[in-house]
Formats: C-alpha cells, structure tokens, sequence
C-alpha cells in the first residue's frame, strides 16, 4: 500500500518568541516517525515522508493529492494538536479514499478523544506506532466482509464506490451530525479562569470543533479493525477502543529509522551551541524510564517495563550505518544514558576500540555518573553532556521527584568540567510550591555551578503525565495549546503567577549569559562558522533581552509570521 507520514506545519516562531528564535531554533529528526516509515517499508508499504517544519500546507496537500496514498499518518505532540486537526480537515477536502490515522504524545495521552473532536479521522495509533500500523495496514489490505458493525459472512465483498469531495469536506453520501461527546470536566477545587483551567474538554473543544461528516468509515473500503491491538476506530456510528499492544521488549527486531526519508540532512540541526559538527543524526538506545518525575510523559505511565535496552551490537551498527550516511556526529537521547553503568562504559569502550570518526552528545542524570565514566565518554569523543539539574532549591526537586540532590549535580558539574566535557543544564521555574523568591535562589544556583550552556524553561503539564493527572492539587493550565513547549507558561502553580515566571525566565538568560565570564570564554571557544552563527544569534537575544520587558509574554501572531528559517 502507498502510505504518507505527515507532521503538520509548524514555524519555530509560533514557540520561541520572535526576539530570541534566531539562537533557539532547531530541527530535530523525528526518531518515532522515522521508525514507523522503516517498519512499513520492511512489511512492502510505499512510504514518503512530508515534514512541516519545511513544507507549508498547501505544498503538503499538493504533494500527497499526487502521491495518492492509501494511508496516511499524523503525527501530534499537544502543541500541534490544532494543526493536525486542521490537516486532517484540508486532506478530506482535498479529496481521495484513504485511511487517515493519528499518532503521538498527545493522541496517546487523550485517545478516544481526538477521534470525538477531530471527524475527519479513522483512528488513533495508542502506543508505540511501529508493530501496530503494520498489522493495521495489513487489515486496510485485506478488506473483509465487517462493515459499519455489521457482520455478515453471507455477503460477498465489494468495493465501495471513492467519495467525491465537497467543498465542506464531506463526501456525497449520508452525512449526519458528529456526537459531541463529553470530555472530563473540570476538577474539583481547580483554579479557574478565562486563562487557565485544568480541562481537557478546553483544550480539544478550542483545537477542533465537530463538524458535519460520514459516519460510515472516511477509508471507503469494508475492513475488520476489530483485534489490533493499540487503535481507537470508527465503527460506523461508534468509537471502538481496542486494547492496548504491550510495549515492543525486543527493539533489535525494529529496523533502523528511514532517515533516507528526510531529505537534506543539513536542514535538520539541534539548538544552536548545541552540536559541533554537521550533519547531525539522533540515536536512542533504549526506551523507557524506570524514574518517576512529575513532569514526565511516559507510554508506560506505571513505570512496570523500565528501561527496554537494544543490544549493544545493534546500536553499534546503527551508528556504522548512519556514518555511512554522511552524518558526523550523533546525539543520544535516551531519557538517560546513563542509568546501566557499565553498558555506558561499554558504549564509550567500542566507539573507541573501532576507531569511528565522530563527535557525539548525551543526556544523563548527576546521580549515575562519575569522573571516570565522563572520561571514558570524552575519549570517546563525547563533546556535551545534559545534566537535568533543574532547580537550586531542594524542595523543588524533591516536589517533581527527580531523586537527586543539589550535592550531586555540583559534583557532576564539576566532574564533566574537569574532563573538559562541555556541560549543558536546564532549569525549570513554574514547579508546585515554587516561590518567586525560590526561583531567584535557581538563578543563584545556575551561576555557581556556571555550567557552559544553561536553558531555562516554563514546567508543561502535558497531558498523560502525573502533573496533569493531579492539576486539582499543584495549580492551574493554560486552555491555549500553544503554550505547552516548555516556553509559554502552560502551568501555573498556586504559589507564583504567570507573570512571575516570565519575569524569572527573562532574569535568568539576562545574568546568565552577560557575564563577562561567559562572554569571554565563548569568545575563546569559536572554531568555526556554525560556532560563529550561534554566537552572533545569541548576541541578538542577549540584545532584546537586555532592552526589552516581558520578553517571554509575548507571543509572535501567525499573521506577523512571514518568514521559514532554514
């Protein structure tokens, strides 16, 4: 079957205000998406890729009429919720008969009710994607004779006729109203306003509305998704929720990422300062986390499969294969790399050993390393580590669960230093209980440990996360999906406001890097022209930031949107 994977348009702008987006924007690969091309290319599905971050919609729409797919896949995160609802809406109206499905953090937080608010799709991919769309595109292949919640093992299979697309995006045959199902209602004891409220009904009825459709499937073919598991679906007037695929526990069964899809490699590029040479690949290791932050968004919300680890054999094939590319540095991301000590060890001891020629960054928590693994990493050619410090307050981390102390990431600050690893550490404000005087002690602790780079974020209650699940007792959300990226205040705790936490985000960058100190050792560090980019698009943020208030307040309309950075 020919199959269309699709992330929906975004501009870098829509998240980071105007004034600072030139030294925070980037492009990531989108490892899941990739993952799930790879899978249905090896079952002998026809797969393109079609990313927004460089395609605006009417070339999408244009793009995949061509192509003619008889699957597509969306891919949401909370803040694109509203736009693959408006793609789903222009890939009905521009006609078609294909099988449209929805996939992601935030269908896999809400469900069954991005099919209640969302008309134009067929269903909802609840898990790990890979496994599940090729038994469901297997299904889409071999129609059978359920149609509409009916079966009849008397009926003889048939074709149904394509649809002809209307203006409204309905086809020709009966349509009918689109039940407005009930979304959880507001928790009990809340705070509520005409800004915030811990709804979930808030935050799909804002993003798409229900309008006039088919109830019988979109996909006109008769087929059985009854049985596969992980899809929400439509059954003709019904949404049948199938149960959940259990967790994939051998990932060297998965075929490595299509990163073949992607087209230029070049465009695609972590945050500036971030990484030293180009082009960039993203690697994972392993899935899942046996840790418990508040903020954390994890498929497997219990924790009960901890981590999933591939052999070491086939990452390092992975990394071969993806040298072999033209890529020449690498970033792991994993939750942590950190969290098998000596499989780490292993990983930096055969990069080294085969002699590979790239430069790579990791992410770690302070409480699993120590200075001989930060140096098995460095002559390994390991240039950057995260360390997830984010708060210089103890309470604070004991609130979000992070299980560390504020002794362990001086140590593991320190320790990344000594071995001449350059040490990167977010900090989040907004955490329940957090006061504005607490957040200035954070800012405190950020310049005494005077990491290299430091990032300071808003805490996002993400749906499916135990913050969300538990609003009624930490604060207030924002109704506005696009404040849920870590830069707009989509959480407000009862302790601080919205205002506050703008204000101790701008404080932050403000001290942080005007430092002479930090100035002059950028200044030192400069090797080469995305070194120099960086440090220029920096200056410009440092400028705004210097000269301008509530920096972070203020959001960049579409309609000021004029211009795709590449």
């Amino acid at each position: 079957m020919k199959c269309a994977l699709i992330i929906p348009p975004w501009l870098p702008q829509e998240i980071f205000s105007n004034k600072t987006a030139g030294s925070q924007i980037n492009y990531w690969q989108p490892l899941g998406t990739l993952y799930v091309a790879a899978a249905l290319r090896q079952a002998g599905h026809e797969v393109r890729f079609y990313n927004g971050a460089f395609l605006q919609q009417v070339e999408i729409i244009v793009q995949v009429t061509e192509f003619a797919p008889d699957f597509i896949g969306l891919y949401s995160t909370t803040f694109g919720w509203r736009k693959a609802c408006e793609m789903a809406t222009a890939l009905r109206r521009a006609g078609g008969n294909f099988f449209l499905a929805v996939g992601g953090p935030f269908p896999i937080a809400t469900q069954e009710q991005c099919l209640e608010r969302c008309p134009e799709l067929d269903a909802v991919i609840t898990g790990e994607g890979e496994f599940t769309s090729v038994e469901l595109l297997s299904r889409l292949a071999t129609p059978s004779s359920v149609e509409l919640g009916h079966s009849d093992p008397a009926r003889q299979h048939r074709p149904i006729p394509r649809r002809r697309a209307t203006p409204s995006g309905a086809g020709t045959d009966q349509a009918v109203r689109a039940t407005d199902h009930p979304l959880p209602s507001p928790r009990p004891g809340s705070a509520a306003s005409s800004t915030f409220h811990p709804s979930l009904n808030q935050l799909t009825a804002k993003s798409a509305t229900p309008t006039t459709r088919s109830f019988s499937m979109n996909y006109q073919a008769v087929v059985d998704l009854s049985g596969v598991l992980g899809v929400i679906y439509r059954d003709g007037a019904k949404i049948v929720k199938n149960p959940p695929r259990p967790l994939i526990s051998d990932l060297d069964a998965l075929p490595f990422p299509a990163r073949d899809l992607l087209g230029a490699i070049d465009d695609y590029v972590p945050p500036p300062a971030t990484y030293k040479r180009r082009p960039v690949a993203v690697i994972i290791t392993s899935r899942g986390c046996n840790r418990h932050c508040l903020y954390c968004f994890q498929i497997d919300k219990a924790r009960k499969s901890g981590i999933r680890y591939r052999s070491m054999d086939h990452v390092m094939a992975e990394i071969r294969h993806c040298l072999a590319q033209g890529y020449r540095e690498i970033k792991f991301i994993d939750d942590t790399l950190t969290a098998d000590y000596h499989r780490a060890m292993e990983l930096a001891r055969r990069i080294r050993e085969e002699k590979l020629d790239f430069t790579w960054f990791a992410s770690a928590c302070v409480n699993q390393v120590d200075q001989p693994l930060l140096q098995a990493f460095k002559d390994a050619g390991c240039w950057a580590i995260l360390f997830g410090a984010e708060s210089g307050v103890q309470k604070d981390l004991n609130t979000i669960r992070k299980g560390i102390t504020l002794a362990q990431i001086r140590q593991a600050v320190a320790a990344g230093k000594k071995v001449g690893i350059t040490v990167y550490t977010p900090f989040i404000f907004g955490i329940p209980g957090q006061s504005f005087a607490d957040g200035l002690k954070t800012i405190e602790f950020a310049l005494e440990l005077d990491p290299d780079i430091a990032n300071f974020h808003a805490l996002t209650p993400f749906p499916g996360t135990e913050l969300w699940d538990n609003l009624a007792q930490y604060g207030a959300v924002s109704q506005d999906l696009s404040d849920y990226t870590y830069q707009g205040a989509a959480f407000v705790p009862y302790t601080m406001t919205r205002e506050e936490i703008g204000r101790l985000r701008q404080i932050a960058f403000k001290r942080f890097y005007s430092r002479p100190k930090f100035l002059w050792r950028r200044l030192l560090a400069l090797r080469g022209v995305n070194d120099l980019k960086a440090a220029v698009n920096g200056l410009k943020s440092l400028f705004w930031l210097l000269i301008k208030d509530k920096i972070f307040q203020q959001k960049t309309t579409r309609s000021r949107i004029v211009k795709r950075h590449r």
